[in-house]
């Protein structure tokens, strides 16, 4: 999954606005890595998914499964 896509699913369920700074600090990284990542259309790897996963609550996560946000 791209990071992007990643971004605009979460911010679709939450209903509010995920800034790059709020998944900088779920990955442990830079706002600006982020910024570059999602401009370059970066795949999430596995561990980060995870990471992303477990600090947003959000698992399993497609267009059509939205109910699993905390």
């Amino acid at each position: 999954m791209l990071l992007r896509e990643y971004k605009e699913m979460l911010e679709d369920i939450s209903s509010r606005k995920v800034t790059n700074t709020d998944l900088a600090k779920a990955l442990n990284t830079s706002s600006q890595n982020i910024s570059k990542r999602v401009k370059n259309n970066s795949e999430l790897t596995t561990s980060e998914l995870s990471k992303l996963e477990s600090v947003f609550g959000v698992y399993n996560i497609s267009e059509s499964d939205e109910h699993n946000f905390k």
